[in-house]
């Protein structure tokens, strides 16, 4: 609801660097639709790979932390505050704020990029776990998969990885996987869901950035694939499935 919130409140707002309205729904279309795109493809793809794996490693990873408090105290960090998604909707309402405010259209691509990331991320996570229904490891909750702290954490590094390079996307990548490890100390997840919701929110987050990043400054209704000169090769994309409690799989999507 807060980011909800905070993109509409600016939706308002016009700068002499960018005088076209802005309209938020059409926004999170547009990045929703680039998800079909080669470079998230390729990221759900890998994750999807990683998933498999760590579902085989889910019990183990489970014994290593359960009822030890690893992480004591800093466990917080994680799953209190950056899992949250209010830091990364502050950082985006901020950076959104100050490009207004200057007149500088990166900072307003920046932050409307990484607020519709957050929306869209939280949205496709609340889906799957409504879909999926896997119970967490610490009690009979049907909200295991994907770890939705994981998935907002990496959705904000991702656009900041895109939109401003290492120098920051970096330490919120580091950010974003110790919320991860934050998220199995408390024992709230397995494994799996961590890794899958990194992979879901890095390349929602990637794919809002890329979409912000295409656009050159202006408004554009063209998905990411033709700002570049690419071919049309076949893509495809896996995704995990779960029948039951037990039993798991892969599906495959399949766009050319």
């Amino acid at each position: 609801m807060a980011l909800s919130l905070a993109l509409f409140f600016f939706s308002g707002a016009n700068s002499s660097a960018d005088t076209a309205t802005y309209r938020p729904l059409d926004h999170l279309w547009w990045g929703t639709r680039d998800l079909a795109e080669t470079p998230s493809l390729v990221v759900l793809g890998a994750g999807t790979a990683l998933t498999v794996v760590a579902l085989t490693l889910d019990t183990g990873v489970h014994d290593y932390f359960a009822g030890h408090d690893r992480l004591g105290g800093a466990a917080r960090i994680g799953n209190d505050y950056i899992g949250t998604g209010i830091p990364g909707a502050i950082l985006a309402a901020g950076t959104l704020g100050f490009g207004l405010w200057r007149d500088r259209q990166h900072e307003i691509d920046s932050g409307e990029a990484q607020l519709e990331g957050l929306v869209a991320t939280g949205a496709y996570t609340e889906l799957l776990k409504f879909t999926v229904r896997r119970a967490r490891p610490d009690s009979g909750n049907l909200q295991s998969f994907p770890s939705g702290h994981t998935s907002i954490a990496f959705s904000s590094a991702a656009s900041l990885m895109e939109l401003h390079g290492p120098s920051l996307g970096v330490p919120a990548l580091v950010l974003a996987a110790f919320t991860g490890v934050c998220r199995l100390d408390v024992n709230a997840h397995h494994l799996s869901d961590v890794i899958f919701g990194a992979a879901l929110g890095y390349a929602v987050g990637q794919s809002y950035a890329l979409h912000h990043q295409c656009m050159g400054g202006q408004r554009r209704v063209a998905p990411a694939a033709q700002c570049e000169s690419q071919g049309q090769a076949a893509q495809v994309a896996l995704l995990p499935y779960f029948d039951g409690r037990s039993d798991f799989g892969v599906a495959a999507r399949l766009k050319f």
